[in-house]
């Protein structure tokens, strides 16, 4: 089976909850171990799971995981366990007590970096050898929830559904310049770029494999208008009013501060500009990824955000002008079609896993990643898909407005310094004849000198006669 294909749907499993897809729940309870053999043991089938991973260690469970010794209905039992400890461990007691904590969390990241662990985050997803990310991903190589609007599309069908919908609801056209933060393996900058000929596309990756993956593609397609930069988003210098259009998928999960990165997002765009931000949430808590199973190997340093947690962090010149919540099973379906792809494309896969994580580790890491796709299975098919989902939010920089408003500022700078300018003329004017008025008043002295010299001390005038004889 080829990276870009799908398996045949599986019959629905007899055991597993309701609140799973039945696609989740049939990969969950098979009875075979990671490494393909039957599962002996059919005492841990029944009841017993939940009792005895209730007093099973996460380092046991993690090394029989890690060695493939569990049958994933068990692996399925551990994934509740963790989510069962994290919404415990994000529960309040009260309305008033959630609000505290909200507001709680948003303080803290406000007073933190843009981003904790980036080095991490690189080396567990984003320097992730190509070919190990070719056997689960899509044709498109899109590494975020895709767009299942029958239930019935194929995962590279699924890709493209998703990507028109970043065109419709940016309101992208052919000419613009966009901005992928974040941009991948390229199926964002790729389609855009391929879609739009007279645009300017730009990438930003914290990760070489990925911009001389994307590199490759262009060549190969013939796309010559793409530009991919390797760069430490959390420190780089996005610009000045250079976008029309900036575009994010599932990378601000990796932040903390998003009040720095959307003013760097501001700063970048264009007057009248619009940034499209997808990002997974839970339906009202945001918490940390700082412990468990999903934290330690592939999550280290980030955020789940609530559905509403962006709201609070809109600048003065970028608010939300629209919002979009695409249900969870979007996702459960997603991470559905990666998992069995993975696991069907293992003989291509293997080598690329040996090469990158070694011999001596190719089969931990080929058995985590299946936990991995799993887990992201489950976690968006929680209650009916209700409890996480995918947000799109629309924002759009309002400067114009801002810029006209200064225009008229200015305008009235300008007239109240020509009315300070008439003024001063005026005083000066005023100066001036004060001036004359002085020096009349100086010659009026002068003269009356004049004439009381010509009289004598008597009062009389004096006067020279001429003799004669």
């Amino acid at each position: 089976m080829s990276p870009s294909s799908d398996p045949p749907q599986t019959e629905p499993a007899v055991c597993g909850p309701p609140e799973c897809s039945e696609e989740a729940v049939a990969i969950a309870t098979s009875t075979k171990t990671f490494d393909g053999t039957p599962y002996q043991d059919q005492a841990t089938t029944s009841s017993q799971p939940r009792k005895f991973l209730g007093n099973l260690k996460d380092a046991t469970f993690e090394f029989l995981v890690d060695k493939g010794l569990f049958i994933r209905c068990l692996i399925r039992k551990f994934v509740e366990r963790e989510f069962r400890r994290q919404a415990q461990a994000i529960s309040s007691p009260t309305v008033e007590a959630a609000m505290a904590r909200k507001m709680a969390f948003i303080r803290e990241l406000r007073n933190s970096e843009i981003a904790i662990h980036t080095e991490a985050a690189k080396k567990q997803e984003y320097e992730v050898a190509s070919g190990i990310m070719e056997g689960a991903l899509g044709p498109r190589m899109k590494y975020s929830c895709c767009l299942f609007e029958t239930g019935n599309e194929t995962l590279a069908e699924a890709e493209d559904k998703m990507l028109n919908t970043y065109v419709e609801r940016m309101g992208f056209e052919d000419g613009m310049s966009l901005l992928d933060l974040g941009c991948g393996w390229g199926a964002g900058v790729l389609y855009f770029a391929e879609l739009f000929p007279n645009s300017r596309v730009v990438g930003f990756s914290n990760s070489l494999s990925q911009r001389e993956y994307i590199r490759k593609k262009a060549k190969e397609k013939g796309i010559r208008n793409i530009i991919v930069w390797t760069v430490d988003i959390a420190m780089a210098d996005l610009g000045q009013k250079r976008y029309d259009r900036i575009l994010s998928c599932e990378m601000f999960e990796r932040l903390k501060n998003y009040d720095r990165m959307l003013a760097k997002v501001a700063r970048a765009l264009k007057p009248g500009g619009k940034f499209l931000l997808q990002m997974t949430c839970h339906k009202d808590t945001p918490y940390h990824f700082d412990s468990g199973w999903l934290a330690k190997h592939f999550f280290t340093g980030g955020t789940m955000p609530s559905s509403d947690l962006m709201v609070h962090f809109q600048q003065e010149d970028l608010t939300i002008a629209k919002q979009w919540h695409i249900h969870g099973r979007h996702y459960d379906q997603t991470a559905y079609r990666w998992l069995n792809n993975f696991v069907a494309n293992e003989e291509t896969v293997w080598p690329r896993l040996v090469e990158y994580y070694g011999r001596k580790n190719a089969d931990v890491w080929f058995n985590r990643w299946q936990i991995y796709f799993l887990t992201r299975c489950m976690m968006f098919g929680l209650d009916h898909g209700n409890t996480y989902a995918v947000k799109h939010l629309l924002f759009e920089k309002k400067e114009k407005e801002k810029e006209k408003g200064n225009e008229k500022e200015k305008g009235k700078e300008k007239g109240d310094e020509k009315e300070k300018e008439k003024e001063k003329e005026k005083e000066k004017e005023k100066e001036k004849e004060k001036e004359k008025e002085k020096e009349k008043e100086k010659e009026k002295e002068k003269e009356k000198e004049k004439e009381k010299e010509n009289k004598g001390a008597d009062g009389v005038e004096r006067r020279d006669f001429a003799r004669t004889d």
